[in-house]
């Protein structure tokens, strides 16, 4: 049986120990042991199979969420790929290299002022009174989601309205 394991792990490229689920395989037999029914020569061994089975693709499934789990808590809430600001002064494209700080915080302050009201009161609450996400969903009494979604979709919409301005100045077609 430890051989079968050690193939069935092999499937899901798995790191486990095969004799810690051979052990968890047969403490779970011995807990289902009322709800096992003979059904002639084999099926104890099939039933054992399909619970040793199942402790594999269990134990895979809590690695996989696991790793999920930990690699988005690795990733910053804060993006500064949609700041547009940011985006704006690193980006090397010409038009963006010729335009100066003064032209640049004035076409984002139109952008924020054309902005829906939520998107900007979110962005005001993060970035001029320094709010944490969390703290911006309690105070709005919104989820902690719909407030990155109104912080980034306000982003957005002030880097469009940036770009399509220095676009317009220097006489190109978005």
């Amino acid at each position: 049986m430890l051989s079968w394991i050690r193939l069935r792990l092999r499937k899901y490229r798995s790191v486990q120990d095969p004799a810690e689920i051979l052990t968890d395989a047969f403490t779970q037999v011995y807990r289902a042991r009322r709800s096992f029914k003979d059904r002639g020569p084999g099926s104890f061994t099939g039933w054992f199979l399909k619970i040793a089975d199942n402790q594999i693709l269990q134990n895979h499934r809590q690695a996989r969420r696991r790793d999920r789990r930990e690699q988005q808590s690795a990733r910053s809430i804060y993006d500064d790929s949609t700041d547009p600001f940011l985006c704006a002064v690193n980006n090397e494209n010409q038009m963006f290299s010729e335009c100066t700080y003064l032209q640049l915080r004035t076409l984002v302050q139109e952008g924020l002022r054309r902005l829906h009201p939520r998107h900007e009161q979110v962005l005001r609450l993060h970035a001029v009174h320094g709010l944490t996400y969390e703290e911006i969903s309690r105070a709005l009494g919104i989820s902690p989601g719909a407030v990155t979604m109104r912080v980034k979709r306000g982003r957005d919409s002030i880097l469009r309205h940036v770009v399509l301005s220095l676009q317009s100045s220097k006489g190109e077609s978005p």
